[in-house]
């Protein structure tokens, strides 16, 4: 079942090439040697719907974070990262790579001689040696990595910073790690670094500042909670509520996280998407605003599921939430937040 070419190698299930990889999305997409039923079968369902919807969505949010952050990683520390490439042990870790495993694949293509490992959900009757990451990684992964890969995990694992924890222990040093909760831009140096891209859990508005959310008073009537009179957002609503449910308690900014670990944080950025619009001096924006919007509209076609799981408020205004907040969309000029954290492995 392996094969190996000059597009790359990939581990997940086994050794596939990046264009294999790149037409069995649908398969399942974790990893020989290394894979683990983790964080989302063991202590928390695993929040959005499989299959090929799922896929769609990654591919697409795939296609927004490399348009909006410059490329599979920030062109900032293409320097490090190309020296790093130069080592002939160098290995790549994708913590979450989805069932497309999109990211591992363009990695593979752009550097075909090194190897890349892809975590996420495994089912049992895929024959691989699982390990639930709610325990931490396997010994074997510590020091190892070169490049730690984490796109918008944390904020659903049971521990986030247990997760941080654990991924800057797998970094080998003088080697990068890549995580998706954080943000930042670094100068060229030959230090392990790690990339963390996570969501911020705010939305933000036309001026850059933080949008006032629709909020249920349980002291007036339902009609009189849905004619919000005050005017606000019932999109920035939907998306707090949301993230109730998606979002673990415990979860904390992304820089906050890494600055509890033995890393030194380089940057941390917080960075703004348009959702259905261009944004404000963002590079392909009216693009990136597009395919913010397709994102939003698979996301909010199966919120009511998700929604339901709350007891706090009415039917009515959980109904309420998703008729009238994505078409609030097409109205009013909002923003998404995500962190891009770049640290380093201390000396």
């Amino acid at each position: 079942m392996s094969s190996l070419t000059s597009s790359g190698q990939i581990l997940v299930g086994s050794l596939v090439t990046a264009d294999e990889a790149l037409l069995e999305v649908h398969t399942s997409m974790l990893l020989a040697n290394a894979i683990t039923d983790h964080y989302l079968t063991r202590q928390k369902t695993y929040s959005f719907p499989k299959g090929n919807a799922d896929v769609d969505r990654l591919t697409l949010q795939h296609q927004i974070c490399c348009l909006r952050f410059g490329g599979l990683y920030p062109p900032e520390i293409e320097t490090q990262v190309q020296a790093l490439m130069e080592h002939p042990d160098f290995e790549i870790l994708d913590v979450g790579c989805g069932s497309s495993a999109v990211w591992c694949a363009q990695m593979a293509q752009r550097f075909p001689k090194v190897k890349i490992v892809g975590l996420d959900l495994a089912s049992p009757a895929q024959g691989f040696v699982q390990h639930d990451l709610t325990t931490g990684f396997p010994e074997k992964y510590k020091n190892r990595f070169g490049i730690i890969h984490c796109r918008l995990v944390c904020q659903q694992f049971p521990d986030g910073q247990m997760l941080v924890n654990s991924m800057a222990e797998c970094l080998k040093s003088g080697s990068p790690l890549r995580l998706s909760d954080l943000s930042s831009r670094i100068n060229p140096t030959l230090d392990g670094l790690l990339l963390l891209i996570d969501g911020g859990g705010n939305t933000y508005g036309q001026d850059g500042k933080l949008v006032t959310p629709f909020q249920y008073d349980a002291a007036r009537s339902i009609a009189e909670n849905l004619e919000n009179p005050e005017g606000h957002s019932w999109h920035a609503a939907w998306y707090a509520h949301m993230g109730k449910v998606m979002m673990n308690p415990t979860y904390r900014q992304p820089p906050e996280m890494v600055n509890e670990t033995s890393l030194e944080v380089i940057m941390a950025e917080k960075i703004l998407i348009p959702c259905g619009w261009a944004g404000e001096g963002i590079d392909h924006g009216r693009e990136l605003g597009e395919l913010m919007l397709r994102n939003l509209e698979m996301v909010y076609q199966f919120s009511p599921m998700m929604l339901s799981k709350l007891d706090d408020i009415p039917d009515e205004v959980k109904t309420a939430l998703v008729t009238k907040g994505f078409p609030e969309l097409t109205v009013r000029k909002m923003y998404l937040h995500l962190w891009y954290v770049v640290a380093k492995k201390s000396d």
